[in-house]
Formats: C-alpha cells, sequence, structure tokens
C-alpha cells in the first residue's frame, strides 16, 4: 500500500473524509484556518487498501525561516479511519516527507486517540485537562467550588461583564490583549493577528467557534475563544489585562463558558494543553474540576543539523530578548 498525499483542493479527499469521523483539528475548515491565518500548506497523508482509503493522518507543513517542519496537527492531531492501519502510514510517513524537503516531524496524542506511538520518535509529556460537564449541577446556586464561586461572585460586584463578541474590530483587541499576556509571562506568541482574524472569520461567523469577551468599565478587559465539536467543547485561546486581573474576569468568563457548554447539550470542556511546568495554568484548570489526561508530542528529526538549528532558535525565543524579538516578527505579519 503506497502513501498517497492529498490537499485540501484533492478531488480525492471526499471520499477519504465521508463516512468515518473525523476529529475537529484535522478537518479540512480547521485546515483552512491555518493556512490562512499562519500561511501553512495542509496535507492529508493516507494508505487505501484495494482502492479504499484505510487511514490518514492530517497536518500542515510550516517554514521557520530555513527549518521545515510537518506538525500533525496544530494543536490536536488524531487518525482518520482504522488504527490498526498507523504502524503502516507511519513506516512511510518519514521517507515521503524527508523527499518533500521536511527537517522534522511532530506528531500530537490526546486520550481521545487509539493510534499507537510512532516507533523510533521521541516522546515529550503533556497534559490536557477534561471536565465531565454532566458532574456540575446547575440547578444548585453554588455549581463551582467555594473559592471559585468567590472570585465569580467578586468580578459580579464589580461590574464585569460578560459578551459574544459583536464586531470585527474587537478581533484586534483581544488579539493585543494576548500580546500582553505573553509578555508577561516572557514568552514568544504563537498566534498571529492573521490567524484569529482567520478563526473569526470561518467559524465564529459560521457559528463553529465563540468569542467571549469580558468588559469592565466601558473596555474589553478579557477574552477566551471556544470551539465546539459534537459533545466537546475546546478551550483553544485566552487573553487578559493586567490592570484588571483583580476584578476576576477570567474566572466570571469561564463560569460562563462551562454553563453554556453544557446548557447546549456538550457533555465535555477540554481546557487543552498544559506543559508540566506550567504549574499555575495546571491549577487554574484544576480548580474547575478539570482532570489530567496524557497528552504525548512524538518527535522525529529528518534533518539532524535543521533540527538543532530549531533548537536553538526556540531555546532563544525562551529568553526574555528572544520573545519580545518573535512577537515585534508576529505583530508585522
Amino acid at each position: 500500500m503506497a502513501l498517497e498525499r492529498l490537499t485540501l483542493t484533492d478531488p480525492r479527499l471526499p471520499a477519504l473524509l465521508e463516512g468515518r469521523p473525523v476529529p475537529f483539528f484535522c478537518s479540512p475548515i480547521w485546515n483552512e484556518v491555518l493556512e490562512q491565518g499562519l500561511g501553512a500548506r495542509a496535507a492529508y497523508y493516507a494508505v487505501a487498501e484495494g482502492g479504499v482509503y484505510r487511514a490518514a493522518l492530517a497536518g500542515v507543513h510550516l517554514k521557520f525561516g530555513p527549518v521545515r517542519m510537518f506538525y500533525a496537527n496544530i494543536p490536536y492531531g488524531g487518525l482518520i479511519g482504522d488504527a490498526s492501519a498507523f504502524p503502516l502510514l507511519a513506516s512511510e510517513l518519514d521517507a515521503q516527507l524527508r523527499g518533500e524537503g521536511v527537517h522534522e516531524v511532530r506528531i500530537v496524542r490526546t486520550a481521545f486517540d487509539a493510534f499507537d506511538p510512532p516507533a523510533g520518535y521521541e516522546c515529550t509529556e503533556a497534559v490536557h485537562h477534561l471536565l465531565d460537564l454532566g458532574a456540575l449541577d446547575f440547578t444548585s446556586p453554588r455549581p463551582y467550588p467555594s473559592n471559585v464561586m468567590r472570585n465569580v461572585r467578586k468580578a459580579l460586584d464589580d461590574g464585569v461583564e460578560v459578551r459574544d463578541i459583536e464586531a470585527p474590530d474587537q478581533v484586534d483587541r483581544l488579539y493585543d490583549l494576548y500580546v500582553d499576556t505573553m509578555r508577561r509571562k516572557a514568552a514568544p506568541t504563537t498566534w498571529t493577528r492573521r490567524f484569529l482574524r482567520a478563526l473569526y472569520e470561518r467559524l465564529v461567523v459560521a457559528g463553529r467557534a465563540q468569542m467571549l469577551l469580558a468588559w469592565h468599565e466601558g473596555r474589553i478587559v478579557a477574552g477566551i475563544v471556544l470551539i465546539r465539536s459534537g459533545e466537546i467543547v475546546y478551550y483553544f485561546f485566552g487573553a487578559s489585562d493586567a490592570e484588571a486581573l483583580a476584578h476576576r474576569p477570567n474566572d466570571l468568563l469561564f463560569s460562563e463558558a462551562i454553563r453554556r457548554s453544557a446548557a447546549d447539550g456538550c457533555r465535555t470542556f477540554d481546557f487543552m494543553t498544559s506543559r508540566s511546568a506550567d504549574e499555575g495554568l495546571i491549577r487554574f484548570k484544576e480548580k474547575w474540576g478539570g482532570r489530567p489526561k496524557p497528552l504525548r508530542i512524538y518527535r522525529t528529526e529528518l534533518s539532524r543539523m535543521h533540527a538543532r538549528l530549531w533548537r536553538w532558535t526556540q531555546r532563544a525565543a525562551g529568553s526574555r530578548l528572544g520573545a519580545a524579538l518573535v512577537r515585534w516578527l508576529q505583530n508585522r505579519r
């Protein structure tokens, strides 16, 4: 069985996707957001038997200066089709990507995925926190732990309000808050302004995602992005104004987001990825009742020289000066 590469415009793509579950972050609409927002090139690598597709791995080709990476997928991966066919797919994948000039491959595996780890890949451990919405009693005046309820009441008493995004220009305000948040953490910005606009245009306007904004005294002081897929709601993105944190806008935002998700019939609220070193972020997710589940990022080098260059770039970006440089470059896009 030969490995086939399909793009978003490939006429074979419907035959690959129809009649089988497709994880949201492997779907064409999500890959369109990544292409428009990050300048990535989406691809599906598939194996077929007897003219019938058995499995496929979706991902994007990214270019960081001279380094080319295939990432399956951002932020989550997921196999399309028969998990038992993944070892065969993986055995052909490295040679295919090396021939396409890729220097490094990354494959993400979450608690939702059933495929076996790819042979010979290094593994980085992380977690994603899942909240069982059915375990919360929203008929009670206190659906959350007492410390959370205190923060929610504080936000309400201080006049914080949660509203859906109302105009495209508010996307820019949310992005500016994101840049400020990353600056406080001395971290590089992963997402671009163009990406957030693409997410708004393709998902929020179409009703596939929500942007919730916290207002205080006539200003947007925090915001989050939620993406729904079936019975799962993903907390994809969040940002806040440091000067407003004393009013607890983030607690009110998450309280409203979780309540809405349950009211809409969703069963799981996924707080998404946390690195083990992100202790404050992990505590925030767990105070709502989120339970950690393993998330693994598998990586292999197809070019040692380029992989070393990428490692050096990552270390540089982790410094305050490097993070500031990355933010400056991102804002020019």
